[in-house]
């Protein structure tokens, strides 16, 4: 084998193994960038390699048009991996999540209306104009761009306009402002609407409170660095009994019940591949179900944490001696 072959090999090995390892988005944009990086070695290969290519990687690797579209695409695929990260966490609401595709949405329009273009193509489309001839294929090329943009942002509005249309009464829940009665008496009609029963009278005079600690805490990064369920919790812990809040603490529980995103989902179902493997194949449903029920919902505990908790429940230490589980 050819010391190039393998030189190009070796680089394949690397790089597929940083991609494998990566483990999360946040990582997995330097394997891509390293990937577009190698566009030279792997269209030297590609060409001069007739027999061991196909004619389609051939043909693309001969326009040299083609680099500008990887990194057009590794360019646009940034500004949703800068917002995965943080709609993925699992405790996120759905106006949250909303909030997020709607930023995503503004970038991807801004690119448009300022026609955006990343450097590194700029690069490559000079050098490529350079030919009177290729003007119109470049011209295509950036008409093309403008496209994706364009489809990429009408399918983000398909998805998420109904959306926006059945959660738009629960936005003030997020507290990035402080909330006014009339956007809590319309999440109040529509919970009643859901037999969720509201006591607009206490609310009124409940939101008060509320209003006062917003207020207070209008200056406090802290507080406002945190997802809507945090800040939620923050404002309970504050009050001295549950009757300053009680109304509020339904709204709540019925709003942080509606799931933001499916990541969850994936997750339990990655966990369940875990634990339900050959050797543990004997498992039955109820088992798996309790196992991701303990690792769900402790996941953020330590082992000090959990057997300084464990010592308290006398109920369940008996239960773990007894022999029922068997």
């Amino acid at each position: 084998m050819p010391k190039r072959k393998c030189i190009f090999l070796e680089e394949l090995k690397r790089s597929y193994k940083m991609f494998k390892q990566a483990g999360s988005r946040g990582k997995l944009n330097a394997s891509d960038r390293k990937n577009l990086q190698m566009y030279d070695p792997l269209k030297s290969y590609f060409q001069k390699n007739e027999n061991n290519a196909s004619r389609t990687l051939r043909d693309f690797s001969d326009n040299d048009l083609n680099e500008g579209y990887f990194w057009a695409v590794h360019s646009f695929m940034a500004i949703y991996q800068n917002y995965i990260k943080s709609t993925e966490k699992a405790d996120v609401s759905v106006n949250e999540v909303l909030d997020k595709c709607s930023e995503i949405m503004n970038s991807i329009n801004a690119r448009i209306e300022q026609d955006f273009c990343p450097l590194k193509v700029q690069s490559i489309l000079r050098k490529f104009n350079d030919n009177d001839k290729n003007s119109e294929k470049v011209t295509a090329f950036r008409e093309n761009i403008k496209s994706m943009y364009t489809i990429a942002v009408e399918y983000l509005q398909s998805w998420t306009e109904n959306l926006y249309k059945e959660t738009k009464h629960f936005s003030w829940m997020s507290l990035k402002d402080v909330p006014e009665w009339n956007q809590v008496s319309n999440t109040i009609s529509i919970l009643s609407q859901n037999n969720v029963k509201i006591d607009d009278s206490k609310c009124f005079d409940q939101l008060q409170n509320l209003k006062s600690f917003l207020n207070n805490n209008k200056k406090n990064d802290e507080f406002k660095k945190k997802l809507a369920h945090k800040k939620w919790v923050t404002y309970f812990k504050s009050m001295n009994s549950e009757e300053s809040f009680s109304e509020f603490l339904t709204l709540s529980q019925f709003y942080f019940s509606i799931p933001g995103h499916n990541a969850n989902v994936e997750t339990v179902s990655s966990w369940i591949g875990q634990q339900w493997t050959k050797q543990r194949n004997k498992l039955n449903v109820d088992t798996i179900s309790k196992i991701l029920i303990v690792e769900y919902n402790l996941k953020h505990m330590s082992c000090k944490d959990f057997h300084d908790n464990i010592l308290k429940e006398k109920e369940v230490l008996k239960q773990i001696s007894a022999n029922e589980k068997y």
